[in-house]
């Protein structure tokens, strides 16, 4: 992916991703699950959320599928419980989820 960002459209896909997450976030408290992103992750989820021809619309969507939907599967199969807290990580340009215990963090599979 070579797409570079202009510093006005960074800055709105940056807002818009923040609403999109926090709304995320509001379903997994419900659950006492606390969700956190690193900067990296971040930048993925604008990067692969952004089309040219249509701009952030793509990136609901694109959370959905690929947040939303496997942090679902994850609490649904006891990966993820209440009270647990979920970072938002990469690896070799996914998303993937990273499971913060008091120890360590482990990696979520989904």
């Amino acid at each position: 992916m070579n797409y570079q960002f202009t510093e006005s459209v960074q800055k709105d896909m940056g807002g818009i991703l923040k609403i999109q997450l926090n709304r995320v976030e509001k379903r997994l408290k419900e659950k006492e699950i606390k969700l956190s992103y690193s900067p990296e992750s971040l930048e993925l989820l604008a990067l692969k959320g952004y089309d040219q021809d249509f701009g952030a619309k793509p990136l609901k969507h694109f959370i959905h599928q690929k947040v939303s939907i496997p942090l679902s599967k994850a609490i649904l199969a006891g990966q993820s419980q209440y009270g647990s807290r979920v970072e938002l990580a990469t690896d070799d340009n996914e998303i993937t989820f990273m499971k913060k215990t008091s120890r360590n963090l482990e990696e979520i599979t989904v």
